[in-house]
């Protein structure tokens, strides 16, 4: 394999914490409604205009609003990569792996974390949420950033996210799939029931699969 597509979110930066609470005051004050963590976990991986919409798509921009203005202010505090990512990134790259940033996050905030974090010179192409008219599971963001790396052929790719919507989508578009396992808070049991080709525990498990002699090679 000689191209490897991230998500953002969840399997490079842990950003549980700040989603859960940026969706609760959304909720809190626009709606008056105090959502669960339960609540809020089954709107994980979806795209931030369809989470909000499951709550009330008659006040999306309100709710919007309030969500962004939380992560605005409290992004730095809260998110932070999961350990290793860095190395693991800079190890790819050294060894010839083309990356891509594939994630359903507005670049407007997904930025936040490519800035403090440095992420940016990692990644040769990047999708995001409103990069595409489709969003994850459908295949087209992943389609995209095929065509942005040049890969001919989806199964020299491996698309990497921590929920199903990466893994259906990963399958859609012929890629092959890994599951991010790296957050406690990942939905281990309906990960697996998609049957990834991979299944990683750790971001440094990511360069088994890219060892270097392979890395350039098609395989």
């Amino acid at each position: 394999m000689q191209f490897c597509l991230l998500d953002l979110d969840g399997t490079l930066i842990d950003t549980e914490q700040l989603i859960r609470l940026a969706l609760k005051h959304a909720a809190r004050e626009a709606l008056g409604v105090e959502l669960t963590d339960a609540q809020v976990a089954e709107r994980r991986g979806m795209p931030l205009a369809r989470a909000l919409d499951t709550l009330d798509p008659t006040r999306r921009e309100e709710l919007w609003r309030h969500y962004n203005v939380f992560v605005f202010e409290n992004h730095d505090r809260l998110a932070r990569p999961f350990p290793g990512t860095v190395e693991v990134l800079e190890s790819l790259k050294a060894r010839g792996v083309r990356l891509a940033l594939v994630t359903s996050k507005r670049q407007v905030t997904a930025r936040l974390a490519l800035d403090q974090f440095q992420l940016w010179p990692y990644f040769d192409y990047m999708v995001f949420g409103d990069s595409t008219a489709k969003n994850k599971p459908h295949p087209e963001p992943v389609l995209a950033a095929l065509a942005g790396l040049g890969a001919a052929e989806p199964r020299r790719a491996l698309m990497v996210g921590d929920t199903p919507y990466d893994i259906m989508a990963a399958r859609a578009a012929g890629t092959r799939a890994g599951a991010a396992l790296f957050d406690v808070t990942a939905d281990e049991e309906a990960l697996l029931a998609l049957k990834p080709d991979y299944a990683f525990y750790r971001p440094a498990e990511l360069l088994q699969v890219f060892p270097p002699k392979l890395a350039k090679e098609d395989v």
